[in-house]
């Protein structure tokens, strides 16, 4: 009774309606000053710590909860069965008593609600970037029953640039074991490779080529990325793979035909505003510099056979 005037003299897009229960919350700024809201947010930071994973679906129910957060926290712990529980309770629903599953979102959208829809859109973007984070492709699979909501090329760039490992050489190459399951289904639900709507300019590729992750690379290749695509300062992939010395990549992008012709390869932004045109570098000038000899040898050989 107390929140009901403060919850109608907040704005429109600062509400998000639970739907399964006909509730609507306090987003945002709204969450972070409210006692109650830090009080629900404690509690899912402390069942996350002791691993009570049963009382999840039990605090998502409760007034003043975050489903975002909870999908969120549950996905980079990697549990899928949780994160199914609550989508199942709040995002869908079974009509006739049968398997088929409608999502809610689309609901919102007939109804003209867009908030909620873009509400529960940032959501389920937010839990698939905690899942790639840490590698749970059985996380994503959970999510992506979801269907279109779901920012996909934004979750595959957080899985290319996610930094997973114990440090070894076996941690690391399950980590990308791991990275290239979840790059191969965000794929194959309609990501770009090249991630083209993405802002950052960033893209997967140079990510993957920047950690040495030769698995993914390839999976990212024969779904059509481009293989000499530019960030804002001039590099390409195979820069990357020559500035952070990874030979295996810096040859696999050589091998599918990244362009090693000068005048074309090179660097041209490389001050830190990218405001002005600098000293054209190439991937080999990169490696030569930074004593990266495989690469260099890698590249000679190629330019050899051209």
């Amino acid at each position: 009774r107390d929140a009901r005037p403060s919850l109608a003299r907040m704005p429109a897009r600062a509400l998000v309606a639970t739907h399964a229960l006909g509730r609507v919350v306090p987003t945002t700024n709204a969450r972070r000053i409210d006692p109650r809201r830090a009080k629900w947010l404690e509690d899912l930071r402390s069942l996350a710590a002791n691993e009570t994973w049963d009382a999840l679906t039990v605090l998502v129910d409760m007034p003043y909860a975050d489903v975002s957060a909870a999908l969120a926290v549950a996905a980079a712990k990697g549990r899928a069965r949780e994160v199914k529980k609550v989508l199942d309770k709040h995002y869908t629903v079974t009509r006739g008593g049968g398997a088929h599953e409608e999502s809610l979102v689309h609901h919102a959208f007939e109804r003209g609600a867009a908030d909620v829809a873009e509400t529960w859109a940032e959501a389920l973007s937010r839990a698939g970037r905690a899942a790639v984070s840490y590698m749970h492709a059985d996380v994503l699979d959970v999510l992506l029953t979801c269907g279109t909501a779901i920012e996909l090329d934004d979750v595959l760039l957080a899985a290319c640039c996610a930094d997973f490992g114990g440090g070894g050489e076996s941690d690391e190459s399950d980590a990308n074991r791991r990275r290239a399951r979840c790059v191969s289904t965000l794929l194959q639900w309609g990501a770009d490779a090249n991630c083209s709507r993405c802002k950052q300019g960033w893209k997967p590729l140079m990510a993957c080529a920047k950690r040495g992750d030769v698995e993914t690379l390839k999976v990212l290749i024969d779904a059509g990325a481009d293989l000499d695509a530019r960030y804002f300062n001039g590099k390409s992939a195979l820069f990357c793979a020559c500035e952070w010395g990874k030979s295996a990549c810096a040859a696999t992008l050589i091998a599918h035909g990244a362009c090693i012709e000068d005048g074309q390869w090179e660097a041209d932004h490389l001050y830190t505003d990218h405001s002005k045109t600098n000293e054209l570098v190439s991937p080999r000038d990169v490696a030569v510099r930074l004593s990266h000899v495989d690469c260099v040898r890698v590249i000679d050989e190629a330019l050899s056979r051209s």
